[in-house]
């Protein structure tokens, strides 16, 4: 392993410690073209993808390489018990019997052991106990999501032979908390007392950054053996060690809940003290204007407003922000997360220049330089397009959207759901892309905190005094304006893998079987809430205002390819469809030469380059895309709670990486969404 090696993986495992599961996988993927036969990295970046969701993903990358992974003894010890169990039930099968799907599985998965036993690779001791570690948490957190114990007993296996090379207390508690989902209480008892009787020496020899994984293991292994009030205790330590990353309470919340559903007594006085971290999404009042007649969020007034910020931070103990980067409240918020050494992702319309220019340049400079220097400093900085603004103010009322959206796909791999921090003024008239945009369809109330700007005047009476009516607000002049306003909709394009191969005779068969397709998809119903649809020659173009529709849309075409025989027609298995979404803002108008309508703009172009780059059969789609969807679905949630309906998830999203788009188009973080049922099946 080489120094360059070291580095990668020092910096994959920062990501992991951040809980930053999306920048873990691209850099995974990054460094696996300097060392493309580095396992350990590969186990990393399967490992990011599982943190995201993307268990599919990550297991069709571990299938051609795990067989080589697994030591000799461990995968003696697998086939020994694999003879033991299935080969009796094989040799009892009756004459002409057909055997189980179960007996299936398991003779199958024995012949492949005993083909792989002799090409196991060998490591060194330090990466052995590595790989192990890796594949145990790997194929423990695909037993998470998919509930098949042949998973959860890969991870056992992994993680007892650990155990037996390290005797480290973490790879113990992973064997004895496995050993219990599979209802081996003696193994149970075995690891926790094991552990508990040599933890305080393994702390000694490893310093206070272990502090607190030390004393959440100690804790569980207290539960596994029936002693709450032990455990109880042991996690108020816990928590009261320096240099807790968030991740680790992620972590160990996701364990105590899955211990819960497991039958394991876990009190909900002991859920309270792993918190998780909080996701605040912010929307400030911009500055006023130098010399405005009517003042709301005067300069006089930054310091109050400040104040008011931290302390709602500080009673928050928020972790993680996302918001604009505006003068006034968005640039205070961002220095007080700073100060506080949280994360902040700042989320802009536009390339920063122009934002520049048009929200925080009219300040003057002082507010210019802490912006960009808010912006250098920021975890993370996205834009909603990285074109010009050109005086739409649609952009800014979509960049909260994606706002929300991010923070909302953040606050479900947290576990947790995001606050709303607003400085707000009720008598102000709201520019676009105000809290206006958020508190219009916020429903729950007890996750809202407002900072009143009406009222920190009322602390300054030197303050010039509002006039009657509403306030106006500041007044900010575009730097260029380009009409019509551009407006936001999502994407759909679909190309028909194999199309270029068929031959001229064939052409008819194939569009007499898309009019099937159709059929079965039905797009020209006037139900389905299209704003445009067009085509040329295999390529599918649909547009509409939701992302839900489109996303609608293209399960239908999957699911309609699928089921219509492709042979009846006379076409092989290569024939498939790829599908890309996005949703961006887009110009609206009708075409000169043919007076049909028509949607154009750089978005398009991005949805377009994304599809070739997909999967055949497959659904991807941008960040946008599902920012959007998110926002949208969370409305349909809301309205559920409020009717009393039962919500029920419909999709399920799995991040890719950061792919380079066709023809050069630059790059996109993208995501695999699939059907809920074929995600879960």
């Amino acid at each position: 392993m080489t120094a360059e090696t070291d580095n990668w993986i020092s910096r994959i495992r920062q990501a992991f410690d951040n809980s930053h599961y999306f920048q873990a996988y691209d850099l995974s993927r990054e460094a696996q073209e300097q060392a493309p036969d580095d396992l350990i990295i590969q186990l990393m970046g399967m490992l990011a993808l599982v943190h995201t969701g993307a268990i599919n993903q990550a297991k069709k990358q571990l299938a051609p390489i795990v067989d080589r992974l697994v030591p000799f003894e461990l995968q003696s010890k697998r086939l020994l018990r694999d003879i033991q169990t299935h080969w009796p039930k094989a040799m009892n099968l009756a004459p002409g019997e057909e055997p189980s799907r179960e007996l299936r599985e398991g003779l199958a998965n024995l012949a492949r052991d005993m083909v792989h036993l002799g090409s196991i690779s060998h490591f060194r001791a330090t990466e052995q106990r590595q790989v192990l570690d890796l594949l145990g948490r790997i194929y423990f957190r695909i037993w998470q999501q998919q509930s098949d114990d042949h998973f959860l007993r890969l991870s056992h296996d992994y993680y007892t032979e650990l155990f037996r090379l390290s005797r480290n207390p973490e790879s113990g508690i992973n064997a004895a908390l496995m050993s219990r989902f599979l209802n081996d209480t003696e193994k149970t008892s075995l690891f926790a007392r094991e552990i508990l009787s040599t933890i305080s020496e393994y702390a000694e020899n490893n310093g206070d950054e272990h502090a607190f994984k030390l004393k959440t293991i100690a804790a569980e292994a207290a539960l596994l053996l029936d002693e709450p009030i032990k455990a109880e205790m042991l996690f108020e330590q816990a928590t009261q060690t320096s240099g807790v990353h968030y991740s680790w309470r992620v972590d160990e919340l996701s364990r105590l809940r899955l211990m819960q559903r497991h039958g394991i007594e876990v009190s909900e006085q002991i859920l309270s003290i792993i918190r998780p971290p909080t996701v605040v999404i912010f929307a400030g009042h911009p500055l006023d204007a130098a010399n405005v007649a009517e003042p709301c969020f005067p300069a006089e007034l930054e310091s109050s407003v400040k104040r008011e910020i931290h302390a709602q931070l500080d009673a928050l103990d928020a972790d993680i922000g996302y918001c604009a980067a505006g003068a006034g409240s968005d640039i205070l918020f961002i220095e007080a997360m700073l100060e506080r050494d949280a994360e902040v992702h700042i989320v802009l319309p536009c390339n920063h220049d122009d934002y520049i220019r048009e929200r925080v340049a009219y300040a003057g400079s002082h507010w210019e330089r802490r912006c960009r220097n808010a912006i250098q400093l920021a975890t993370s900085i996205r834009y909603t397009t990285e074109e010009h603004l050109l005086g739409h103010d649609n952009l800014f009322r979509f960049n909260n959207v994606l706002i929300e959206g991010l923070a909302r796909i953040k606050s479900e791999l947290m576990l947790t759901e995001p606050r709303l921090l607003v400085v707000w003024d009720a008598l102000a008239q709201q520019h676009p892309g105000s809290g206006s945009d958020f508190m219009d369809q916020w429903a729950d109330i007890k996750t809202l905190h407002i900072i009143q700007l009406d009222e920190l005047r009322e602390e300054r009476p030197q303050l010039p005094q509002q006039q009657e009516g509403p306030i106006s607000p500041p007044v900010l002049q575009p730097i260029l304006t380009v009409e019509p306003q551009r407006v936001v909709k999502a994407m759909l394009f679909v190309d028909i893998v194999g199309f270029s191969k068929l031959t001229e005779e064939s052409l008819p068969q194939l569009w007499r079987f898309l009019g099937r397709l159709n059929e079965q998809v039905q797009l020209s119903n006037d139900n389905v809430k299209i704003d445009l649809i067009e085509s040329w020659g295999d390529a599918l173009y649909v547009v509409s205002s939701t992302a839900r529709t489109i996303l609608e849309i293209a399960f239908s075409l999957k699911q309609g390819f699928e089921q219509l025989d492709i042979e009846e027609y006379g076409f092989g298995s290569g024939l498939d469809i790829r599908v890309g979404l996005h949703s961006g803002p887009v110009f609206v108008g009708t075409h000169p030469f043919t007076a049909k309508p028509i949607v154009y703009g750089s978005h398009v172009s991005r949805a377009a380059r994304i599809e070739p780059i997909t999967v055949p059969g497959e659904i991807f789609a941008s960040q946008q895309f599902v920012a959007m969807l998110s926002v949208e679905e969370q409305a349909v949630r809301n309205e559920s709670d409020m009717t009393g309906e039962i919500y029920s998830p419909w999709y399920h999203c799995e991040y890719v990486g950061t792919l380079p788009l066709a023809k050069a188009y630059g790059t996109q973080p993208i995501y695999h969404i699939s059907d809920i049922n074929q995600y879960q099946n």
